[in-house]
């Protein structure tokens, strides 16, 4: 068995990436690698992978009770939200034949599920032709995600050159949005993603600062990360075929 502890200032932070995760999917894999914890998870379209590594400032303690460090399961993440919501102080989890997540006189007992094909030994793909890439706020790409939804179509295009991101996007019936901000990038990208799954990945962003990287018509990789965890995840372009 394997129990991790999180001190009060940290829980916050943990619930917020269960809940960011819990947005996009309805089961993760928890895996735990020699000293290292992660969670992986891909969507069954593949339109979407995530990964999360947790840094060891994040667990005031991880210990092994059985001495076997390599082991990983997988868990429904609704119920593992919903688990630490109704959690207020120190929490303590430990991943055995069930997930047991304690805080004071609170106990939650969780199943283990097994996962299957691609959704599970999900590794981040290494993107090695991504061209540019650059840091952005939180709330700067919320905002041109929410105006390309509202006024614009089910895709968004990206176009970086000359140290600025234009983006832009159209419906059917010739509503559109675009616009540019400045960004401290070298190289030049054009891509197109899709809005659906943009929105998903930035409805609830566990940091206030991003980073974004791609390529021309590549996938578009995201990076969240401060001094307890790092968060990558990748998503496909939108090809157009007409």
């Amino acid at each position: 068995m394997i129990k991790i502890k999180l001190e009060k200032d940290k829980v916050a932070k943990f619930k917020s990436i269960i809940d960011y995760l819990a947005n996009l999917y309805t089961e993760a894999e928890f895996n735990f690698e020699g000293d290292d914890f992660k969670i992986a998870e891909v969507g069954q379209s593949n339109a979407i992978g995530v990964e999360v590594f947790f840094k060891t400032s994040m667990f005031n303690e991880m210990s092994v009770s059985d001495g076997n460090k390599n082991v990983k399961f997988g868990t429904f993440l609704n119920k593992f939200k919903a688990a630490l919501i109704r959690c207020k102080d120190e929490i303590s989890i430990s991943f055995g034949d069930k997930i047991y997540i304690t805080s004071g006189e609170k106990i939650f007992n969780l199943s283990v599920i097994e996962m299957f094909g691609e959704r599970t030994d999900f590794k981040m793909p290494e993107l090695k032709d991504i061209t540019t890439e650059f840091k952005i706020s939180s709330d700067e790409i919320k905002e041109i995600l929410d105006d390309s939804k509202e006024l614009g179509g089910e895709s968004i295009l990206f176009d970086v050159k000359d140290k600025t991101m234009e983006y832009s996007s159209s419906d059917y019936n010739k509503n559109s949005v675009q616009g540019k901000i400045a960004v401290d990038v070298i190289g030049e990208a054009r891509s197109k993603f899709g809005n659906d799954f943009l929105s998903k990945l930035f409805l609830k962003t566990p940091s206030t600062e991003v980073t974004l990287g791609f390529g021309t018509d590549y996938p578009l990789k995201v990076i969240f990360e401060d001094e307890d965890f790092k968060m990558s995840c990748v998503l496909a372009p939108r090809i157009d075929t007409d």
